[in-house]
Order: C-alpha cells, then sequence, then structure tokens
C-alpha cells in the first residue's frame, strides 16, 4: 500500500515510511500538528519534525534526498509526570502522562541509568533516545521481534535477538 504525498518529489509514500513518520509524529504531543522531514529511501529515517508546513519544505529543500509529509495531529500532551514500579509479571502498562526519562533504579532505589525519551519536542534521536523499555526476553520476543520482523525483515529481527538475548 503506498500513500500520496505533497512533497518536493510528489508521489506516493510506501507503507512502511508512513509508519516510521507516525510513530516520530506520536513523540511530538502537545502539538496541534507536525510536519516531518524525512530520508526519500528505506528505512525513510525521520530528520526532523516542525510546526509548520513552510518549516518542514525548507528543511526538505536544505539537502538532497530529504521530503515531508503533514500535516499529522499527534496525540495530545498529558499533564504531569509519574512514577510507574515494575511488577512482578506481566506488567504491560500504558503511562498516559508526557515522558521526558526513564531511570532504572537498584534494588536499593539508586538509580542505576537514566534514558531520555524525548526533549523539546524534537525528533527521536533513534541512537540515544529511549522508545520502549523491555526487560525480559519473553516481552522481546512478544513484542519487539515481530515489529523488527515487519519493519526491517526477518534476517535483521534474528540478528537483534540474537545480540540481545544469550540462550
Amino acid at each position: 500500500m503506498a500513500f500520496v504525498i505533497g512533497s518536493p518529489p510528489g508521489g506516493s509514500l510506501p507503507q512502511d515510511a508512513m509508519r516510521v513518520i507516525v510513530e516520530a509524529v506520536d513523540t511530538w504531543r502537545g502539538q496541534t500538528q507536525a510536519f516531518a522531514v524525512f530520508e526519500n529511501s528505506a528505512p525513510y529515517h525521520v530528520v526532523s519534525l516542525h510546526p509548520t508546513e513552510a518549516a518542514a519544505r525548507d528543511a526538505a529543500e536544505s539537502e538532497p534526498g530529504l521530503s515531508y509529509f503533514g500535516p499529522v495531529s499527534p496525540r495530545p500532551a498529558a499533564a504531569s509526570p509519574k512514577t510507574v514500579y515494575k511488577k512482578i509479571g506481566c506488567a504491560l502498562k500504558v503511562v498516559s502522562e508526557t515522558v521526558s526519562s526513564v531511570s532504572l533504579l537498584d534494588a536499593g532505589g539508586n538509580e542505576v541509568e537514566r534514558f531520555t525519551v524525548n526533549l523539546g519536542g524534537r525528533a527521536p534521536d533513534s541512537e540515544n533516545d529511549l522508545e520502549a523499555l523491555f526487560v525480559t526476553p519473553s516481552g522481546i520476543d512478544k513484542f519487539v521481534i515481530p515489529y523488527l520482523t515487519r519493519v526491517y525483515g526477518p534476517g535483521y529481527a534474528a540478528g537483534e535477538r540474537a545480540e540481545w538475548i544469550t540462550d
């Protein structure tokens, strides 16, 4: 499936590109609309998000190989931060508040590591920002591997699983 896009080269946008764009825009909660600037080829990395079409068009035209898509409306921002404690067993929990960082604590309550989720409404930094946290192999197998298989293919998913989980 492809979507028609209004961007510099025009044409259609593959479904996997649309999925990447919508996921990036979802992190921009609290904005009424967003325009995504992305790379024209797979894996369609989102370079930046903008509040106006003019800003997105300028960013897309600033270097070759970029397009823009929008407007897309992110979910509304939540009111306040919240602490969520991991429970024994399945603890899949949706946190409706806006999250800017996640801290992992040891058994004594000391912070072991802190991960940035998103800062200031910018596009997520896939190398450094946390998008989801899975703490067991079963969670990875149930949620992450099917997603990676669908988006990047079975070979990529198997390679990532082998790196993360040692049997």
